[in-house]
């Protein structure tokens, strides 16, 4: 579901919602559900975009807590998202992102008390070839608490997961 809340008064606004809910494909069919928000800016030198979401296990049906057959985690993230257009060269941009995400915002296990988020920084450069088709620079670093199985994997006591770093140089083609 989107809208535009006020398309005459801050026509660059829009809000959205989405939502899944359904059966883990195992034997034991645990429940899962994702909700997520978000809400976006965008002029011609500015986009911002705000997300947050929610989830109850998954779909393949193993987001669940170790030693237990239906009880499934609860998971829970933000993420923020950043470009603007350098003025004085108009094909040209800077853009950065955000994430932070909880694996288990209930803190049920042992383990993991507020200690197994993982945090995703992304910042880059950006060149406009021709009609949305860009060349990217982009930098990424994800840092994992010391519990975090890694991302998308459930928690691990003392996992200790290596933080990342990477490069990309990457062509964008738009069709």
């Amino acid at each position: 579901l989107t809208l535009r809340p006020a398309p005459n008064i801050v026509p660059g606004l829009q809000t959205s919602y989405f939502g899944l809910h359904g059966k883990g494909n195992t034997k034991n069919e645990p429940d899962w559900s994702v909700n997520a928000g978000m809400i976006t800016y965008e002029t011609v030198p500015f986009i911002c975009t705000l997300q947050y979401a929610t989830s109850r296990g998954n779909q393949e049906g193993n987001w669940i807590t170790p030693g237990t057959e239906n009880e499934v985690l609860k998971t829970g993230g933000w993420s923020i998202f950043s470009r603007v257009r350098i003025p004085c060269i108009p094909k040209l941009y800077l853009f950065g992102r955000y994430d932070i995400f909880d694996p288990n915002t209930d803190n049920n296990l042992e383990y993991g008390k507020e200690d197994d988020e993982y945090s995703l920084y992304n910042v880059g450069i950006s060149y406009e070839l021709y009609k949305g088709n860009m060349i990217c620079l982009n930098y990424e670093h994800i840092d994992y608490e010391k519990n975090c199985g890694g991302i998308g994997k459930i928690p691990q006591k003392n996992k200790n997961v290596d933080s990342e770093y990477k490069t990309q140089l990457v062509f964008q083609v738009k069709f």
